[in-house]
């Protein structure tokens, strides 16, 4: 089996070599072809956009009923909204170069 091997080492190596250019091209041309189906997805922009305004006309002709906010129902919901105090605007920038002192050192104890 080893001498096998041994005369047909060129063969063998050529073998390996054709299997290896095969798959590289297989897997070229598949993702070539996806980005092809990529450009011809934007060619359909034309429908989606009249699908769009079909879908935008039909949310316009939507009519709510404005009784709703007049039911007692809905006049009872309790408001409960926390207000948020002002906080100063601006601060120190985060990207400056860090500045250490050693008047501001702790030290821990155990």
């Amino acid at each position: 089996m080893n001498d096998f091997f041994s005369k047909n080492k060129t063969v063998i190596l050529a073998i390996i070599i054709l299997l290896i250019a095969f798959a590289a091209y297989y897997f070229y041309n598949k993702s070539t072809s996806s980005d092809a189906s990529l450009v011809a997805s934007t060619n359909n922009t034309a429908a989606v956009g009249a699908e769009l305004i079909t879908l935008i006309s039909s949310l316009n002709n939507i009519n709510l009923d404005k009784a709703v906010f007049e039911d007692q129902a809905f006049k009872s919901f309790i408001d409960f909204t926390v207000s948020i105090a002002p906080q100063p605007k601006g601060g120190r920038n985060p990207f400056s170069p860090a500045s250490f002192s050693a008047q501001g050192t702790t030290s821990l104890q155990r």
